[in-house]
């Protein structure tokens, strides 16, 4: 009798040992290895035109210095805004009653030029960090946050 035990001890042992030695199991040695696994990647964003519809942009080098685009019955309006005495104000060279066009990540509005305007066409590039950089060799520009211009030019003072 005690033969059929040990008999059966040892196939329940083998049994299991089998099933062990089939699926290795995963072990991580540190809390850093499992840090350096996990990439986050960062997502391009992408270029429509609720881009620049509706919102602020600042200079990334100026923060005395702004755009913002809105859009009308007669078209798209780029302002171009000043910080003057704490408070944005319109420099009289942006662009209304403009087409705006998309093409790839490059923004072209082409219109009616303001008074002190050099063009009636400015062109931005929305670059993978989500800056607008306009061209070919203009500032950059960045999102203002919550497009509160208000609060940006209180900070910035």
């Amino acid at each position: 009798m005690k033969k059929r035990y040990l008999l059966l001890a040892a196939i329940l042992i083998l049994s299991g040992c089998s099933q062990t030695t089939s699926t290795p199991k995963k072990t991580t040695s540190s809390s850093s290895a499992t840090s350096q696994s996990h990439t986050v990647k960062k997502t391009v964003p992408k270029a429509t035109l609720g881009t620049l519809v509706g919102h602020a942009f600042v200079q990334t080098k100026d923060a005395t210095k702004a755009i913002r685009v809105t859009s009308s019955t007669s078209g798209y309006y780029l302002e171009t805004l000043a910080n003057r005495d704490g408070v944005f104000e319109s420099t009289d060279s942006g662009i209304f009653a403009a087409d705006l066009t998309l093409k790839g990540r490059i923004f072209t509005f082409t219109g009616r030029a303001q008074p002190q305007a050099s063009a009636n066409t400015i062109q931005f590039q929305l670059t993978k960090t989500g800056n607008l950089k306009q061209l070919p060799d203009g500032p950059v520009y960045k999102k203002v946050p919550q497009d509160d211009l208000d609060r940006l030019a209180q900070q910035n003072q």
